[in-house]
């Protein structure tokens, strides 16, 4: 429960320095919220159990690897269009800290 907070906080405050940083290049208004740190949470799970087998929808079951290659996947599309709703980088970030946290906890470390 720690590592998920700890994750989230990141990720949060990740996500609250980007946003800064564009309302300064680029004069854009609105913030990410805390999609960053929902993404990490469902990514770094993936992670630790890459066989799992998750409900896409709640219908479909899907194999939680090719579910997390979906997700990054999708992202970085939104990313590439240059989708101005929604904030890829944002998820991109919230995927860069389940990866860090990923490998920290499996070097046996601890998250902080």
């Amino acid at each position: 429960m720690a590592e998920g907070k700890a994750l989230e906080v990141a990720s949060i405050k990740g996500g609250q320095r980007f946003e800064r940083r564009k309302k300064l290049k680029f004069g854009l208004e609105g913030t990410g919220g805390v999609s960053g740190a929902v993404n990490a949470i469902m990514l770094l799970d993936i992670f630790l159990h890459p066989t799992a087998t998750l409900y896409f929808d709640f219908i479909i079951p899907v194999p939680a690897m090719l579910l997390g290659i979906f997700l990054i996947g999708k992202d970085i599309l939104r990313i590439m269009e240059g989708n101005s709703q929604i904030l890829g980088s944002a998820y991109l970030g919230g995927a860069a800290a389940a990866a860090i946290a990923w490998a920290r906890l499996r070097k046996g470390g601890d998250l902080f």
